[in-house]
């Protein structure tokens, strides 16, 4: 269920057409009465779903883009020199333009060389047509919730390396040994990029940090980075990157509170503040903003207004104990000792 319910399920159709073809060997009249079936049963259901008014992504999808999809994809699977774990910010913008004319001129020329290498290595399609298959979909042809992945190209890419052993092996006798050592090179290459991922991966900070250099618009990266460093007490690293986040998505309200955090760690109580009150008109429910807003105003001595977002806080998420043991040590300085032990008391039976 897991493999449906994946984006690269939409695969399935078309595999599963491969396999007809390739199992029945020509005799195919019932199972491609069966296929129509399953193709049948795919458009009424996106069918009903328009009848209802079941919507998706609130996105278009279009070819003019096409060949910018491909483009990006295949230099991603060719030569990855940068990646990153976001790369929604990579999505090409939908409608022509002159990179996509640009784009879809090179893949109807690619398409051409295709050919040509197709009379010389008789089993280059296959390669061909599994990256194809496994390709095309993301390309804008299927609206998925996110645009553009590296994640897409998983399955492609074996279609990938399937013609690049194909055109080793079939090359002439006396380019074999160039082909085979720039194949060499290029797997050399992969192992050094698969290394550097998995030590990336064994550091969020680096991982984010490497990330945006192939997707340096990316405003999530940016806050991750810098919740990472906030959490490392990097304050003015983490205030950087939490800036950059806004920068790129003003109403972005992760990072305005986060700002607030680190200006809260600083000593700096107004300006904390004041980040609060921009992120909690976005979102009002977010408890530790919440909490840290009240903390923020029991600095600058507006106590009463400080015990309101305590209070808030509690009602927004009544089992969180950090509201509970703030509200209590607002209270106890306050002189209000019974009050401070209610608190305290409700905070710890939570």
């Amino acid at each position: 269920m897991h493999c449906f319910s994946h984006e690269e399920g939409v695969l399935i159709v078309a595999f599963t057409l491969l396999l007809i073809i390739a199992k029945h060997k020509g005799k195919t009249r019932p199972a491609m009465m069966l296929y129509a079936v399953l193709v049948i049963t795919l458009l009424l259901y996106f069918r009903l779903r328009h009848a209802v008014g079941a919507t998706g992504v609130a996105a278009k999808v279009t070819m003019a883009s096409f060949g910018l999809f491909f483009w990006k994809y295949l230099g991603w699977m060719i030569l990855p020199i940068h990646m990153s774990v976001e790369r929604s910010t990579d999505t090409p913008p939908p409608g022509w333009s002159g990179h996509a004319l640009a784009a879809w001129l090179c893949l109807a020329l690619a398409c051409s060389v295709s050919i040509l290498v197709y009379r010389k290595i008789p089993r280059s399609p296959i390669g061909f047509a599994w990256m194809g298959i496994c390709l095309w979909p993301f390309c804008g042809i299927v609206l998925i919730y996110q645009g553009m992945a590296e994640r897409y190209t998983y399955l492609a890419s074996a279609g990938l390396a399937l013609l690049v052993v194909v055109i080793g092996v079939e090359s002439q006798a006396r380019f074999r040994p160039f082909v085979l050592g720039l194949i060499a090179v290029w797997v050399l290459w992969g192992v050094y990029r698969l290394e550097t991922r998995i030590t990336d991966w064994s550091d969020a900070a680096r991982l984010y940090g490497h990330s945006l250099q192939a997707t340096p618009r990316s405003a999530k990266l940016h806050y991750n980075l810098g919740a990472v460093l906030e959490e490392r007490r990097d304050f003015a690293q983490a205030s950087t990157e939490y800036s950059k986040a806004v920068g790129l998505e003003p109403y972005y309200e992760p990072a305005l509170a986060g700002l607030g955090n680190v200006d809260l760690n600083l000593g700096r109580a107004k300006e904390a503040s004041q980040m609060f009150e921009k992120a909690l008109q976005l979102k009002p429910d977010d408890v530790k903003a919440v909490t840290n807003y009240g903390t923020a105003l029991q600095l600058l001595g507006e106590i009463d207004a400080a015990k309101t977002q305590y209070q808030r806080a509690i009602s927004l998420a009544p089992d969180d104990d950090s509201a509970y043991c703030d509200l209590g040590v607002l209270l106890f300085r306050t002189g209000d000792a019974t009050a401070c032990r209610s608190a305290i008391r409700s905070g710890s039976k939570d």
